[in-house]
C-alpha cells in the first residue's frame, strides 16, 4: 500500500513505508510532486500545475530509498488504491516495466 508522507519542510513524498523505528522511517518506491505543493492540511495549493516524478532520475542519481528522521515528519497517511496519485503511479510503473 502507498503512503503520502508530509514533512515539516512542507515537502510531500509518496511511496511505501517499509520500516519504522523510534528515530526514522524508511520510504521506498518514491514519487514526489513537481511544480506543485500541498499545504499542511494535505490540500493542493490552488493555481499550481502538478506532475508526479519518480525519485532516481535527478542529476545526482539517488537510490530509490529514503530514510526520514521522525523529527522532520509532520504526518503520513495511507492512500486508497483508486486515488489519483496511486492511479498515476500504477500507470507509470506499467509504462516503464
Amino acid at each position: 500500500r502507498f503512503q503520502a508522507v508530509f514533512l515539516t519542510s512542507e515537502q510531500v513524498y509518496f511511496g511505501k513505508i517499509t520500516e519504522v523505528t523510534k528515530d526514522t522511517i524508511k520510504l521506498e518506491n518514491i514519487y514526489y510532486l513537481r511544480n506543485g505543493q500541498f499545504d499542511k492540511s494535505g490540500n493542493i495549493n490552488a493555481g499550481t500545475d502538478v506532475s508526479l516524478a519518480k525519485l532516481g532520475n535527478e542529476l545526482h542519481g539517488p537510490d530509490d530509498v529514503m530514510y526520514i528522521e521522525r523529527k522532520n515528519l509532520e504526518f503520513w497517511e495511507n492512500l486508497k488504491n483508486e486515488s489519483q496519485v496511486v492511479t498515476a503511479i500504477k500507470a507509470y510503473e506499467k509504462a516503464n516495466q
